[in-house]
């Protein structure tokens, strides 16, 4: 069973204390951003909505050259987050020798889910067709996701790469090639019970075909229909849906795809909590994991 962090909240409640914590956590981190290039609130979608935005964090030193590029998309449990959430983990990605792009997308239960990936979706296809336009480089193109936006991850990862899922979720787009993913404390499926199964209803009922629903409740099973790239996978034992990335571990295993996994302990002086890396990316803990991380992607550029 997953723990629950908000019982007896309302999703407005526990949308509110997600909102009001992370307000005060950014508040606090005004980190520099000393050798990183930062363009805000670019569009992919050009409807005026703030929800089709994305920033690119650009390496400054390497400005203008080939480097390969990540994709971010945010956290939040389907319902909750923007871009900005993942803003100090995207300059340390690009101080390390990326470009970085930060994507917003719509939320439930404003949109369905459908309509969140076709957002993922659009914001890829918009990147790989102006990338050129952006000085990015799409022969090496990755994919950065904590919790709830590895759940998306995935669904579009398979979308891109199956005519039969983009028939089946009506959502066209071109052929992109993505090397590699890390997914941060990655959601997996929808809960089983507590506060957050609380968005369940909404999830399943935007969705038209069992099919679909199947997929919704557990994301890992869309896998079955492509090969999956190289995805690193990071947790702890605080991380609440700890079990997500483990079940995700276990069917990269018996699928024979390639992946590394990375699960650590509990902290010293704090509580290596739920995307601690994304959060707290100062942490000695997250400088290890943002390290891992920086290691695998490079070495699938080689």
């Amino acid at each position: 069973m997953t723990k629950d962090l908000y019982p007896n909240h309302s999703l407005e409640e526990i949308i509110n204390d997600l909102d009001t914590n992370d307000r005060k956590r950014l508040a606090k981190q005004n980190y520099p951003t000393d050798g990183v290039i930062v363009k805000t609130d670019l569009a992919y979608i050009d409807d005026g909505d703030d929800f089709h935005l994305f920033d690119i964090y650009y390496n400054e030193e390497n400005y203008g050259k080939a480097l390969p590029t990540i994709i971010n998309i945010h956290g939040g449990g389907l319902v909750y987050g923007r871009k900005e959430l993942d803003k100090n983990m995207n300059i340390d990605f690009a101080r390390a020798g990326f470009n970085v792009i930060g994507l917003n997308y719509r939320l439930i239960p404003q949109v369905s889910l459908k309509d969140q990936i076709s957002d993922i979706i659009a914001g890829f296809s918009f990147i790989y067709k102006n990338h050129e336009k952006f000085d990015l480089n799409i022969d090496k193109l990755f994919i950065s996701a904590d919790s709830a936006g590895a759940y998306l991850a995935m669904a579009a990862f398979a979308i891109i790469n199956s005519c039969e899922l983009q028939d089946l979720f009506g959502i066209s787009c071109p052929k992109i090639e993505i090397d590699g993913m890390v997914f941060i404390s990655p959601m997996t499926r929808l809960a089983d019970d507590g506060s957050f199964s609380t968005i369940n209803n909404f999830v399943i009922d935007g969705l038209d075909h069992d099919e679909l629903k199947t997929y919704a409740k557990n994301m890992i099973k869309i896998f079955d229909k492509v090969s999956p790239c190289p995805i690193f996978i990071q947790t702890s034992k605080e991380d609440f849906i700890r079990n997500h990335s483990y079940e995700l571990r276990d069917y990269l295993d018996n699928r024979g795809s390639f992946y590394e996994f990375a699960d650590f302990g509990k902290g010293s002086d704090q509580a290596l909590g739920h995307v601690f890396p994304v959060c707290y990316p100062k942490w000695p803990e997250s400088i290890i994991a943002i390290g891992q991380m920086v290691l695998f992607l490079k070495n699938l550029t080689y």
